[in-house]
C-alpha cells in the first residue's frame, strides 16, 4: 500500500514537473512575440512582447491638448492589447497539451 501511495505522489511530480517545462517554453516563446494595441484613430500605439512587457508607448501630438480625447485613446489601446495578447496566449497554448487543457 505505501509503495502505491509512493508511485502516485511520484506521478503527480512527475505531471507538475513537465507542466513547469511547458510553462517555461511558452513563456520563451511569448517573450518572441510582439503584440501592437492602439486606439481606433492610432493616437496611442503600444507595443509589447507576449510576456506582457511593454516596450514602445507612442503618442500623437495632436491629442495631447485634449484630455479627454487621451484618456479615451489611451483606454482603447490597453483594450485593444489586452485582447490581443489574450489571443496570442490562448493561441500558443492551445497546442500545448497539458497547459492547454487549462483553457477549457
Amino acid at each position: 500500500m505505501v509503495g502505491f501511495l509512493l508511485l502516485k505522489m511520484f506521478d503527480k511530480l512527475k505531471k507538475m514537473n513537465d507542466l513547469r517545462k511547458q510553462a517555461k517554453v511558452l513563456q520563451d516563446m511569448l517573450a518572441k512575440e510582439e503584440v501592437v494595441g492602439a486606439s481606433r484613430n492610432e493616437y496611442i500605439k503600444i507595443i509589447m512582447d507576449g510576456n506582457q512587457n511593454i516596450k514602445s508607448v507612442s503618442v500623437k501630438e495632436e491629442i495631447l491638448g485634449n484630455r479627454i480625447l487621451l484618456e479615451d485613446s489611451i483606454r482603447q489601446a490597453v483594450d485593444s492589447l489586452n485582447d490581443k495578447t489574450r489571443q496570442l496566449m490562448m493561441s500558443k497554448m492551445g497546442g500545448m497539451g497539458g497547459l492547454g487543457d487549462l483553457l477549457k
